[in-house]
């Protein structure tokens, strides 16, 4: 998260606004806003100001997927780990061991 020490977090949030939380900051407000206290772990893939309680609300789905739990899990993880590892971003040997995949499924902005 962008220090310069690890930081091991063991919940995560997702909010309905696009955001996973992580630590004592629950990103479950109704709308975009400033972040409380100094500091805040986020990850804002789709961060917007989602409207979930009207007629024609969407929803929000998550799962998490972890390896060594299925065949099917291991296909995943071992098919994220492929793809990590070629960006180049990390080491070549990288290997995915947990990953939390969040759908926001045919959400409208609020009006």
């Amino acid at each position: 998260f962008g220090s310069t020490t690890t930081v091991v977090h063991s919940v995560v949030y997702v909010g309905i606004n696009g955001l996973f939380s992580f630590g004592n900051f629950k990103a479950t407000e109704d709308f975009p806003e400033m972040f409380p206290g100094s500091v805040t772990y986020v990850v804002a893939p789709f961060w917007s100001h989602i409207d979930t309680q009207s007629q024609s609300r969407g929803e929000v789905y998550y799962e998490v997927y972890n390896r060594g739990v299925s065949i099917e899990s291991d296909a995943v993880m071992n098919k994220v780990s492929t793809f990590i590892s070629s960006s180049q971003m990390l080491p070549d040997n990288f290997t995915a061991e947990w990953m939390l995949v969040a759908t926001w499924d045919n959400v409208h902005l609020f009006p």
